[in-house]
């Protein structure tokens, strides 16, 4: 008799990537793409953006992701069968905190190289963020991988804010610090 085999969730990872790819496909060519706090301090440690920029951008990231949330739980009709973890990124019951933030800090960084890989001006221009291209599809891929990989382990954030915002809507601060502790690699 054939053993049942597990197969990991892969259109959530997706959802995530394309939701990443059509924000940087509206706003990467004139923004660079900063929906997230970290790749704005990848950028102004590598001198990619004004330091001043830094805490506009950053206060626009956190409103941008509490709108969001609320309008994405207010959408959700099944929200009631979930109280206070619509949103969250939980690591799974079995994962310790050293293992969520390494995990975290890993997909992290893989999602910073790929973003600070399309800033280099040594690529094929084609490959560049410049053309607003391929930039999406490799955020694409970054996100989709980072959320595969990571989301059974950590929940997959690589965005302190997201998982700011969602535990400030659901009043659910278990774990937060695992997030913002990670990603201020």
């Amino acid at each position: 008799m054939p053993q049942a085999t597990i197969m990991p969730d892969i259109a959530t990872p997706l959802v995530c990537g394309f939701a990443v790819y059509i924000g940087l496909w509206i706003i990467g060519a004139t923004s660079g793409g900063h929906m997230n706090p970290v790749v704005t301090m990848a950028a102004a440690i590598t001198r990619r953006i004004p330091l001043f920029y830094v805490p506009v951008y950053l206060v626009a990231q956190l409103c941008g992701s509490l709108v969001s949330m609320v309008i994405a739980s207010r959408l959700n009709t099944s929200l009631s069968k979930l109280p206070n973890t619509y949103g969250l990124t939980l690591p799974s019951t079995d994962t310790s905190a050293g293992t969520a933030i390494g995990m975290e800090i890993a997909i992290t960084m893989i999602l910073i190289l790929t973003w600070l890989a399309s800033l280099d001006e040594i690529r094929d221009i084609e490959w560049r963020m410049q053309t607003s291209n391929n930039f999406p599809i490799s955020m694409l891929f970054a996100i989709a991988f980072g959320a595969a990989v990571g989301g059974p382990v950590s929940g997959a954030s690589m965005n302190p804010w997201r998982s700011l915002s969602a535990a400030i809507i659901q009043n659910h601060y278990d774990y937060v610090w695992v997030r913002i502790s990670s990603n201020a690699e």
